[in-house]
């Protein structure tokens, strides 16, 4: 067993280390860190070992320098498992954490036994609405503080409880704004379709029925182009699944494994 061992020092990304098994990686999303996944942790730590990072200039990594790149997070997570002797892992990416779980699978094929994508996408921006919200999303990180983005964020999340969208409205809260607007850049510009056929680990895509912020032909596009792939649709929930639905997400999780 891994008691929350914790790094924050030199180079390396904040981590905590806890749970056993089978070494898995958990990446946040936007905006955000690894205190989003709170509520799912503990059903996996009887299953796996969970390293859950804080990729840099979010959280307790916040000082580490830039590129804030998808590929210097991938980069990031493979010196991870450098430092902790783990050769291979499971890799669990959610929303725009999912970007940085494909490039690892992606440029990394021989570190990654699974991959799991949750709300996650190859391309946001696809539609007219996708579009549109893409460029006012930064126009509003520059116009307003980061704590009137974390508060309309979380108004955005109407299905999470108080406690949990001011948890949400803190995290984003506490992100400077040029690290935030350089998450976005990489957010609007990644694009994984062209090489989506060449990912050889066996992927579990994971999706909520309501997901409005990443919608489900997302999820399907990924399952259409990863060889092999499946698609688990998580029924009722939306975007903030990992806060409303630990338990449905765990059972996805551990019940895609074989």
């Amino acid at each position: 067993m891994h008691s929350g061992g914790l790094c924050y020092t030199g180079t390396m990304v904040y981590h905590t280390d806890t749970g056993s098994g089978y070494p898995l990686i958990l990446i946040h999303g936007l905006l955000v860190s690894g205190v989003m996944f709170k509520e799912v942790a503990p059903l996996l730590h009887a299953h796996h070992r969970l390293l859950v990072p804080d990729l840099r200039g979010h959280g307790h990594s916040h000082h580490l320098p830039g590129p804030d790149t998808i590929e210097q997070h991938a980069a990031d997570m493979i010196a991870l498992l450098d430092a902790l002797g783990i050769e291979r892992a499971d890799v669990l990416g959610y929303s725009q954490g999912s970007t940085v779980a494909q490039q690892i699978a992606h440029h990394y094929p021989d570190r990654v036994r699974r991959l799991v994508l949750v709300c996650g996408y190859a391309f946001n921006m696809l539609t007219l609405r996708e579009r549109v919200e893409g460029r006012l999303m930064p126009v509003l990180v520059r116009l307003l503080t980061m704590d009137q983005i974390g508060a309309l964020m979380a108004s955005m999340a109407s299905d999470l409880p108080p406690e949990q969208a001011e948890q949400f409205k803190q995290m984003v809260a506490a992100t400077d704004k040029s690290r935030a607007l350089a998450a976005i850049r990489a957010l609007q510009t990644f694009d994984s379709r062209p090489w989506l056929p060449t990912i050889p680990a066996p992927t579990l895509v994971i999706a909520g029925e309501h997901d409005e912020a990443v919608p489900l032909h997302h999820a399907q596009m990924l399952t259409q182009r990863i060889p092999d792939s499946t698609l688990r649709v998580i029924a009722g929930a939306g975007h903030t699944l990992a806060w409303t639905h630990p338990r449905a997400l765990a059972a996805c999780i551990l019940g895609g494994e074989g």
